[in-house]
């Protein structure tokens, strides 16, 4: 099947479900329709499902944006357990949102958890392209791959730790790597493991220091590298992971957001970010049971991000898991108006490490996995994640979850409306 049609498959147990979830918030919201034609009206309902503190009614101030630019607002009156319908239409293929927050009479914004709920609907979004890549795209990775195989991966620094699972070993590594800094993180690998018998995967964090302590969760049925991002020294108290962080700013932003590091695709950070991923990714490869076939990447947000990435530089990784994936479509908000999110400012520096450019290379062999776009996150928005799946050629599957913003980590709570595309995915 092809995307236009796809927009019609649901979630088997979960599509679209009306049903409220076991624990309401004050406010929630749906759409009538999975998706839409352009021009064709969008069915906004919000409900304020308890109010005790305002029996007679409280204030809903809506906010309509989208791909196509438009924005419109208002405030009004909403009783409890009576909808609050917004309808609107988008003129272009994309995706439009509707973010409804509880307030006062005079707008101001109310206290308290569960107190908006941020919408979205997509409108031919089958349609959605990127922004063209660099000429030399290809020729600038051949480059780097080069110059991180001038660098020897001996000596490796493997230290075994302490495991609670007597069924695993655990290992902190140091790779050396191009770049500032090494390649480090934990290797799990399951005891008595036999040559060329196990599948492996490689893990990635989301933005910040993650990856600086041993995982508290082990697998004893696969090979696990869990990667930072930085390649910092791993088993330091919090001081020197405070300082670490600090070095990297640039004066009050964070790692990545440098303008002037931006500016040349091999001085940003995430140059060295993603040689040191795949300088683990060489490693992994090279241990002996590991079976030669199965190579998975996964990760969140920033780890979305690297994953998407890695698997369109390197063909032998056979399963990719993203979630909610950072930074992709730089070039549609910039040059295209779309609605971006949290991330650098466009340069077309950063058009190199663009996920939806890297997701036109993953091969067949691969299958990807976005496995959640939150239609309510503004920090990684659902746009950029779906011109990443539609730029895909390999197995896909993209699931879209109504109202879920970024940190909306852990399960989807029932009766959530969740939609699905995929294509040749099993």
């Amino acid at each position: 099947m092809k995307s236009a049609t796809l927009f019609s498959t649901l979630l088997t147990t979960a599509a679209f479900a009306t049903t409220l979830l076991a624990a309401p918030p004050k406010i929630q919201g749906r759409t009538d329709k999975d998706s839409y034609r352009i021009g064709e009206e969008m069915t906004f309902t919000f409900t304020v499902v308890e109010d005790p503190a305002n029996p007679d009614g409280t204030f809903v101030k809506w906010v309509r944006t989208g791909d196509d630019g438009q924005t419109t607002n208002s405030l009004v009156k909403v009783m409890p357990n009576t909808p609050l319908v917004v309808k609107t239409k988008a003129d272009k293929p994309g995706f439009v949102r509707v973010w409804a927050t509880l307030s006062h009479a005079d707008g101001k914004t109310m206290n308290g958890q569960n107190t908006h709920f941020y919408a979205s609907a997509g409108a031919e979004i089958e349609k959605m392209q990127s922004t063209p890549e660099p000429q030399d795209f290809d020729a600038f990775w051949a480059s780097q791959k080069k110059k991180l195989a001038a660098v020897s991966r001996e000596p490796v620094t493997r230290e075994e730790i302490a495991s609670k699972n007597p069924k695993v070993k655990l290992f902190k590594l140091s790779i050396p790597c191009a770049g500032p800094r090494p390649t480090t993180g934990y290797l799990i690998v399951p005891v008595g493991a036999t040559p060329q018998s196990l599948p492996a995967r490689l893990t990635f964090e989301g933005y910040g220091m993650g990856g600086k302590d041993a995982p508290q969760w082990y697998d004893d049925k696969s090979i696990t590298f869990a990667v930072n991002a930085h390649g910092f020294e791993l088993g330091k108290d919090e001081a020197y992971y405070q300082a670490f962080g600090d070095s990297l700013k640039v004066g009050k932003s964070g790692y990545a957001f440098d303008p002037e590091q931006n500016k040349n695709p091999e001085t940003t950070y995430f140059n060295g970010m993603i040689l040191r991923d795949l300088r683990a990714l060489d490693y992994v490869k090279s241990l002996p049971e590991w079976n030669g076939k199965d190579l998975e990447v996964r990760g969140g947000s920033q780890g979305g991000f690297q994953s998407l990435v890695l698997a369109g530089l390197d063909h032998d990784i056979t399963s990719c898991d993203a979630g909610v994936p950072w930074c992709c479509d730089w070039g549609g908000k910039a040059k295209l108006g779309r609605v971006g999110g949290w991330q650098p400012a466009y340069t077309p520096a950063l058009d190199y490490y663009d996920p939806v450019n890297h997701a036109k290379r993953i091969p067949a062999t691969c299958k990807v996995f976005i496995s959640r776009a939150g239609l309510g996150d503004d920090c990684c928005p659902a746009s950029g994640l779906a011109v990443a799946y539609n730029n895909l050629k390999c197995p896909k599957k993209i699931r879209f979850v109504q109202g879920s913003e970024h940190m909306h980590w852990g399960g989807i709570p029932a009766g959530t409306q969740v939609f699905t595309l995929e294509e040749n995915f099993k």
